[in-house]
């Protein structure tokens, strides 16, 4: 569907993979194939009244593999990190790009219990990176300063993480 969409814009690059935090082929699972909600995580939404079983599986590459080879190692402006609760290994896999980031937005919410990931984890990975991290909220963006229990709220939620290096 990507690639008849956007054929002819020059501009546009579609690349045919997912991120991880190691280059492997996993099983996508969702409702259907082509579900825009499907993942390597087989999501227990019962009580939604959905199935997910395997739809296909999916060759998966690091993000450093990707900047250094596809990119040659540019600067990034803005990197969207939307993966239905794969974010975290998605970002692991970007450890030595990280420092070249300006802005990452990632979200975390409902999929972060199915792959098991707590905001602790983003908190201390942005922080031992020089990140900070804004809670995007409808009348602007919230600092977390440090990390508290409170912020391991499970509806979804979009951040932003500042490059304190380079923004």
């Amino acid at each position: 569907n990507l690639l008849e969409k956007f054929n002819n814009f020059e501009n546009i690059h579609i690349f045919n993979f997912g991120l991880s935090h190691k280059e492997e082929t996993a099983i996508f699972y969702g409702e259907f194939p082509g579900d825009s909600h499907s993942g390597v995580y087989k999501r227990k939404l019962r009580h939604f009244e959905k199935n997910y079983s395997e739809v296909e599986r999916v060759n998966l590459k690091t993000f450093d593999e990707f900047w250094k080879n596809t990119l040659q190692n540019k600067e990034i402006d803005l990197l969207k990190v939307d993966v239905e609760g794969h974010e975290l290994a998605a970002l692991k896999g970007a450890t030595e790009s990280l420092k070249s980031i300006k802005v990452i937005q990632f979200e975390f919410g409902g999929t972060s219990i199915d792959s098991r990931t707590f905001f602790q984890d983003f908190f201390y990975l942005f922080k031992d990176n020089d990140f900070t991290i804004y809670r995007m909220r409808p009348n602007g963006l919230l600092k977390i300063d440090k990390y508290t229990e409170q912020d391991e709220n499970f509806s979804y939620s979009n951040f932003l993480a500042v490059n304190n290096k380079i923004s």
